[in-house]
């Protein structure tokens, strides 16, 4: 019966504490069911206090009220038995009268006043960490059996694990009151906003739910889209604001974000868009909206704020595309392809069109390179070379960007006509506008060939102190005209072109410098090589005893002279192999020789070096023939150069010149 009565508690607290979301409920049960069950008189449940050094009492039943004053507080580091099981992490089960007096002694007068003969005292802890203790009091001594002990520490889990879910419980339902009561003051702000919105340096556009009419635009969102604030009268009348993708589909009125917060309670956060001002010129926006809801959280309105981020995302095209010119510009030293790939880069994101004017060797102005961005202007771009100025048309800005190495900046082209200033100071590249105009009052498009811009820049192609040339940018459309953000741009692309065309230019005089030298070098060695043959003929005639026999003293000189004159006509050779190999031109000569002469010829020229130097010359080579099928005079070389590296690091001792075979 007892096992069974167990059984059945636990299953009553188990379905008690499913319920319970308060410490205080979760207590009661506890402490209740304890007594009940174990036949206990009086029981206590504490939690350990947020400072970690005390218990605090949280529920007790059954002690007297002095009992209970005294007790309201337990020093956890204190010689108590629930202080104890906290402390230690284990429960203290102590069933007899003997035991319980010599091990709390200090608790003598307080049994005697409760009649407690026995004791419990669990832990309750969640994933290892202790959150306080139930305790209960026997007035008869009593046996805690494997079933009892099994019992409690299981009611002391349950417990723990529903202390653990009321406090998770109690912090969620404090959050949730925080965050409600922030969300009612946002509201209520919310709505005394309408005093300050023509101050906000954004665009704000507030819209009633669910109808979707604007109710409110500053002046802020008319500068920005230039044109004046409609209170449109539902989401449908959306399509007037001409927003699309940043990849330029055009949004559906229900797209638009503040449509989306009314109709689905979205909230969109910078959400980038291009658009079509009133004035028909394009710019990017970014675009925010929220619902805004009453105490019920319906949505009973939406608010969205418009950012122009015309600039900025100018700025980051700005940057990409230089980064990618210069790019693609290092990536070749080509003077003649490095001008068409200019034009090339600068068109479409720069221009419509693109000119580029150099000077000849003759002073002249050629065109070397036009582009446009489209196909069918093929005509204009035809004609566009041969309408290029000459270099007496100072009035012309190509020739006078070739001339002074300075910008011109026409916002609209043909310029307006304006007489100059009285006193006014000379051009300089940050004026703008910058031209009066009168100079090309005659004839604004006769340098231009078919082109007709409705703005234009030219800047000068500026490199190390030189005017390489100038680039001519052309708007030909009315939705765009040119200012001075993008003259900054344009030169900042001038200039590393202007480098890329310097280094292509330098590349290739030193490429036309390179020949030079390599002919140079072949006519210098045909002419020593004449004298050399005659020294080396001369000398094989007298080894061969021409016109007389010469002594053998005599001899080894002469063949030194030979071997020498060999080796100096080897370094005219090397010479010109190096040359060659510069231009690319260098080519192997397969030969034969034996390898005992190829490596006694070798010997013999370096052998007044290590005498010189009183070091032993040895060779040590194959007795027998050996062909070598290579090219001698290279082999030649380099046994020369070890040999003369040899001598020249040897400072005593002997160097041994050593050939074999090798059949591996």
């Amino acid at each position: 019966e007892p096992a069974a009565a167990r059984v059945h508690a636990s299953h009553e607290v188990t379905s008690a504490l499913w319920s319970s979301l308060t410490t205080a409920d979760v207590a009661a049960i506890i402490v209740d069911k304890g007594i009940t069950v174990l036949g206990a008189y009086a029981g206590s449940m504490v939690l350990l206090a947020s400072d970690g050094t005390t218990l605090e009492r949280v529920r007790a039943i059954g002690y007297p009220e002095e009992v209970l004053d005294r007790w309201r507080h337990i020093p956890l580091d204190g010689p108590f038995p629930l202080s104890e099981a906290v402390r230690e992490r284990t429960p203290v089960l102590i069933g007899d009268d003997r035991t319980l007096a010599a091990r709390y002694p200090q608790l003598v007068e307080e049994r005697r006043t409760t009649g407690t003969k026995a004791l419990a005292a669990v832990p309750l802890m969640v994933e290892g960490r202790p959150l306080g203790a139930i305790g209960l009091s026997f007035r008869e001594e009593h046996e805690f059996g494997n079933d009892e002990r099994a019992f409690i520490q299981g009611l002391a889990a349950k417990c723990a694990l529903a202390l653990e879910r009321a406090r998770l419980y109690d912090e969620s339902q404090s959050a949730r009151r925080e965050a409600q009561r922030a969300l009612d003051e946002l509201v209520e702000e919310r709505a005394r906003l309408d005093t300050i919105v023509q101050q906000m340096p954004a665009g704000l556009i507030i819209a009633e739910a669910p109808s979707g009419r604007l109710a409110r635009g500053n002046e802020q969102l008319e500068h920005i889209l230039r044109r004046p604030f409609v209170a449109s009268a539902n989401i449908a009348a959306y399509a007037e604001w001409q927003f699309a993708s940043p990849s330029g589909v055009q949004l559906l009125p229900e797209e638009f974000p503040l449509a989306r917060s009314i109709l689905h309670g979205e909230r969109v956060v910078g959400e980038p868009f291009r658009v079509t001002r009133g004035d028909g010129t394009r710019g990017f926006v970014t675009v925010s909206s929220t619902p805004i809801l009453d105490r019920d959280g319906r949505i009973i309105a939406a608010v969205a704020t418009v950012y122009d981020v015309t600039e900025q995302r100018r700025s980051e095209e700005s940057l990409r595309f230089l980064a990618e010119a210069s790019s693609i510009l290092a990536a070749s030293l080509d003077y003649e392809d490095t001008l068409p790939t200019i034009a090339k880069l600068a068109v479409p994101f720069l221009a419509d069109a693109c000119l580029i004017d150099v000077i000849g060797q003759e002073g002249e102005v050629r065109r070397v390179a036009a582009v446009h961005r489209d196909a069918s202007r093929t005509e204009a771009i035809d004609a566009a070379p041969r309408a290029a100025p000459g270099p007496t048309a100072r009035h012309h800005p190509g020739v006078r960007a070739l001339r002074t190495g300075m910008s011109d900046l026409f916002p609209e082209y043909p310029p307006p006509v304006r007489p100059p200033r009285p006193g006014m100071s000379p051009r300089t590249s940050a004026d703008f506008p910058r031209i009066s105009g009168e100079h090309l009052r005659t004839e604004p498009y006769d340098f231009l060939g078919g082109l007709r811009p409705t703005s234009l820049i030219v800047v000068p192609l500026f490199a190390r102190g030189r005017t390489r040339g100038a680039i001519a940018l052309i708007i030909e459309s009315d939705d765009r005209r040119y200012g001075t953000q993008d003259l900054a741009l344009a030169e900042e692309f001038a200039r590393r072109a202007g480098l890329a065309v310097d280094n292509a230019r330098l590349y290739q005089d030193a490429q036309v410098a390179n020949h030079a030298k390599t002919d140079f070098l072949g006519v210098m060695s045909h002419e020593l090589r004449t004298p050399l043959n005659a020294i080396i003929g001369y000398a094989e005639l007298l080894l061969m005893g021409v016109p007389a026999p010469i002594p053998d003293s005599g001899r080894q000189q002469v063949e030194r002279v030979r071997n020498a004159a060999h080796h100096l006509l080897h370094l005219i050779d090397e010479v010109l192999a190096f040359s060659r190999l510069e231009t690319g031109r260098e080519e192997l000569r397969a030969g034969s020789a034996q390898l005992s002469a190829v490596v006694a010829e070798a010997a013999s020229v370096i052998a007044p070096l290590a005498e010189e130097r009183r070091l032993t010359l040895r060779v040590d080579a194959p007795p027998e023939p050996v062909t070598l099928e290579t090219d001698v005079g290279k082999v030649r070389h380099i046994l020369l150069n070890l040999l003369s590296n040899a001598v020249k690091f040897t400072d005593q001792g002997e160097i041994v010149l050593t050939a074999r075979v090798d059949n591996g």
